[in-house]
């Protein structure tokens, strides 16, 4: 009969000895990875047949990520992984980012939070991950503030006294301060709609209005439709 060990095994060590050769030849078509991939998806999504070909420590960083990404279950692998010194240094940003990307989705937030405050200098590529999972949390307020501080954006708004306001920013300003809410809310909707740089500004001030009211909900969603109207990218996130 059919031994899922057995092939398991086998299919495992067909993808080390073809990614070892890939290492050595330097090959950039990356055959060991297609084989892998395949593997994954010809097992998916049986657990445990899925868990037999889990990469051993110290294997590529891109077979850790493919099985992490088909594998219902990466709790045990990812405490393996961030106890592996080597596999940590081996990861470049965009491999740090689908790392925590996986690790927030089917891990557990808190011991990723816990792994950044104890590895500060990765921070900066897990700021998708963690937005991922304040949302899960219905925590609007914590991703809206983690993307204020990664993108640098300010939800504070302009006041008619504020020489600096320009564009928009001071036909708001203008408005708010004569208490003329409703026009003040029509020409944002309106600007928000017309795109561009403009439509940019309209998005980041109906952010700053919804944190204000304490919709927090609303704001990152706002703060979401910035980043798109911006050029800036939420993708990770998305």
């Amino acid at each position: 009969g059919y031994d899922k060990k057995r092939a398991a095994a086998l299919w495992l060590e067909a993808t080390e000895r073809q990614e070892k050769i890939d290492r050595r030849q330097k090959s950039s078509n990356q055959p060991g990875m297609r084989i892998y991939t395949e593997v994954l998806s010809k097992l998916h999504p049986d657990p445990e047949a899925l868990q037999l070909v889990a990469p051993p420590a110290g294997s590529d960083p891109s077979l850790q990520l493919a099985w992490m990404g088909a594998a219902p279950d990466v709790g045990s692998q990812i405490r393996m992984l961030t106890a592996d010194a080597s596999f940590c240094e081996k990861l470049n940003s965009r491999q740090r980012a689908e790392f925590f990307s996986l690790w927030g989705s089917k891990g557990d937030a808190a011991s990723l939070e816990e792994f950044l405050r104890a590895n500060p200098g990765w921070d900066e590529d897990a700021w998708g991950a963690r937005t991922k999972a304040r949302i899960a949390a219905g925590d609007y307020a914590g991703a809206v503030g983690i993307l204020q501080k990664h993108f640098s954006i300010r939800l504070d708004l302009p006041k008619s006294t504020d020489g600096s306001a320009q564009g928009l920013e001071a036909e708001y300003a203008a408005l708010a301060a004569a208490r003329n809410d409703v026009a003040a809310r029509r020409i944002l909707d309106e600007a928000g709609r017309s795109g561009g740089e403009r439509g940019a500004t309209a998005h980041r001030l109906l952010a700053g209005i919804a944190a204000q009211n304490g919709d927090w909900a609303l704001a990152y969603k706002e703060m979401i439709d910035y980043l798109r109207a911006s050029g800036q990218n939420p993708a990770p996130i998305l």
